[in-house]
């Protein structure tokens, strides 16, 4: 089961009156092929047994309530995966929960599940792989041997007025975690550059270290070439200074 807003934006709460979309889809088994609602009611409590239970039910007898149009759209199906309406949100009295729970019957054929009194229609971008699996989730479900599910939904619906209370109660904690993202943003600059400054400053100590290396190897060339030059000079005037065979040259 899943609600959405007609933005299809999956939702747990609205405000009273937001039009939502209510749907209600196979698990993810590759064995069962199609589904059918039984009976689906809208309640104020989660246990459906209690004598104080307001509830009122949109199908029954595996077929929409028509009766009950002006509060939800008669229900429509897909191909039998996806069972889906439209409603505007309410309220029982004064409480924000509402419940919204379904029996529904999987079949391993559609056959099985054939049904007339819903209306199907074609839409090959809503089917039940692109909902059951997002939201498997949100709905608790409980399957009996008889391929029965008892699934049910839940939605918090709230007033204007409630709605700004609850964003003004959060405020202040938004403050505090708005001054602690600037402390630690700071902090993260003050560290980025730290570090930028390190690492400049080793580069240019290696860039130094390379150069002295390159210029100590140069020298060691040059006093190697030297010394070769002078070597040579004396094997070929033996006996004589090395500034007279250079004069003699």
């Amino acid at each position: 089961m899943v609600f959405r807003s007609i933005d299809g934006i999956p939702l747990r709460e609205a405000r009273i009156g937001e039009q939502l979309e209510f749907y209600l889809t196979l698990q993810p088994d590759n064995a069962y092929k199609a589904i059918l609602p039984r009976e689906c009611m809208f309640s104020d409590r989660e246990d459906m047994q209690s004598p104080e239970t307001h509830r009122i039910t949109f199908v029954q007898g595996s077929c929409p309530v028509i009766s009950v149009g002006e509060i939800i759209d008669p229900v429509q199906h897909v191909n039998q995966e996806v069972f889906f309406s439209k409603f505007k949100t309410f309220r029982f009295r004064n409480q924000s929960t509402v419940f919204v729970h379904c029996t529904a019957q999987v079949c391993l054929t559609k056959e099985e599940c054939a049904t007339t009194c819903f209306k199907q229609i074609k839409n090959s971008e809503l089917d039940a792989a692109r909902l059951r699996f997002r939201h498997k989730r949100d709905t608790s479900v409980r399957r009996s041997e008889a391929q029965i599910e008892d699934i049910t939904g839940v939605i918090q619906v709230y007033t204007e007025t409630e709605q700004k209370e609850i964003l003004s109660r959060a405020a202040p904690l938004l403050g505090l975690s708005s001054t602690h993202l600037y402390f630690f943003s700071a902090l993260l600059l003050i560290v980025s550059i730290a570090s930028i400054i390190v690492i400049v400053y080793l580069l240019h100590r290696l860039n130094r270290r390379n150069k002295e290396s390159t210029f100590d190897l140069y020298s060691a060339a040059q006093l190697r070439s030297m010394a070769n030059s002078s070597a040579s000079l004396v094997d070929r005037y033996p006996g004589y200074p090395l500034h007279v065979h250079t004069a003699l040259d």
